[in-house]
């Protein structure tokens, strides 16, 4: 028979397998489980934070045209090949902004 740990969240399969058992108010067990090791509001928000950050790195460089970056890399003094990709401009202005 397997072992379910009730101290620690429940794993998909441990639930798969909970339901397929025919135990009786399992579905309220589980429940409890979800409710018990369900991260807070603030780890939630935590998260929708981090995810905002990562949105707000939207430079707007992919949106540019070639043209348009080889000239911005130029007002930054910074230094290129001639056949450079958008790409590789791309990389080479987002390394130069300030860590």
């Amino acid at each position: 028979m397997r072992q379910i740990d009730w101290d620690k969240p429940l794993s998909d399969d441990d639930i798969d397998w909970l339901r397929q058992a025919g135990i009786q108010r399992i579905e309220e067990r589980i429940e409890e489980n979800r409710q018990r090791f369900a991260p807070d509001e603030d780890e939630l928000d935590d998260e929708a934070d981090d995810e905002t950050d990562e949105d707000e790195k939207d430079d707007g460089l992919e949106d540019m045209t070639r043209d348009q970056l080889k000239e911005m890399a130029d007002d930054k003094d910074l230094t290129y090949s001639a056949k450079a990709t958008k790409a590789e401009l791309v990389e080479l202005i987002r390394n130069s902004y300030p860590q």
